[in-house]
């Protein structure tokens, strides 16, 4: 039973990347016990982030784009900072510093404002590296997998674009899962959870249910429902009763005699 236990053991720990984790927790337990606290508080707010992107993926993802268009941005705003391009400025600091203020916050607003891009582009890789390794299992010609990877990634952004509410809530639930999961390893400082390899699916599922039932349809809450209405059949008011049915007038007209009698 133990020699089952520590192949199953090896094989996800081969298939998630466990195998660096353990070097990483090895080589953290040279540190003091202030620094494997720090990083317990660390795994804390992963397992946070985690729970948030499991269960309000959907209601969140225009954030995580705008938090993640905001590192990209800020990044590349920070790589031009010190590229040596301002050098010739007298105010080089000061540029450099509004520098990536503005490509920070650039890319934090067309990250959240595009974010069906973001839907594109995670489609597009998924089907894109899913077909290229399936291809290359069978066919020896790179360019032919690759040729094949963007037709496919090509087709799974656009049905992604279609049908974003599921895309967004199935790939959110699963990285949500993951993520609380790597929270937990580095919270308790160890690879060997006895849950680890059943809180993540456990968690995909809730998170999946929980995000199809309480999120709105993906026209938009601001949107008014299309509603139809049908005209009434008679514009000028209550339709006329019929002859048979009619009820007789309250004053009648007064009819002059058949026969009027002759004046004298």
């Amino acid at each position: 039973m133990d020699e089952i236990n520590a192949t199953v053991f090896g094989f996800f720990e081969e298939l998630g990347g466990i195998a660096e984790l353990s070097e990483f927790f090895a080589y953290l337990d040279s540190f003091d016990q202030s620094i494997k606290d720090a990083f317990s508080v660390i795994g804390l707010i992963i397992c946070f982030v985690g729970l948030l992107q499991c269960f309000l993926g959907y209601k969140l993802f225009r954030f995580w784009c705008g938090v993640v268009g905001l590192l990209i941005g800020t990044i590349f705003g920070f790589a031009l900072a010190t590229s040596g391009i301002l050098s010739a400025s007298p105010a080089e600091d000061i540029i450099g510093i509004l520098l990536v203020l503005l490509l920070g916050l650039t890319g934090a607003f067309v990250a959240y404002r595009a974010y069906l891009v973001g839907v594109f582009l995670y489609a597009f890789a998924v089907g894109f590296f899913t077909v290229f390794f399936v291809f290359a299992l069978f066919v020896d010609s790179i360019l032919l997998c690759a040729v094949a990877g963007v037709i496919a990634g090509i087709g799974a952004g656009v049905v992604a674009v279609m049908f974003r509410k599921i895309v967004i809530i199935i790939s959110t639930s699963i990285s949500g899962g993951m993520t609380v999961c790597t929270g937990l390893m580095l919270t308790f400082q160890t690879p060997e959870l006895g849950f680890g390899f059943l809180l993540p699916p456990a968690l995909m599922i809730a998170g999946f249910f929980v995000q199809n039932s309480t999120v709105k349809n993906v026209a938009g809450r601001n949107e008014k429902p299309i509603t139809i209405v049908m005209p009434p059949a008679y514009p000028s008011g209550a339709p006329p009763a019929s002859s048979a049915n009619a009820a007789p007038p309250a004053n009648p007209p007064e009819t002059p005699p058949a026969n009027p009698p002759e004046s004298k």
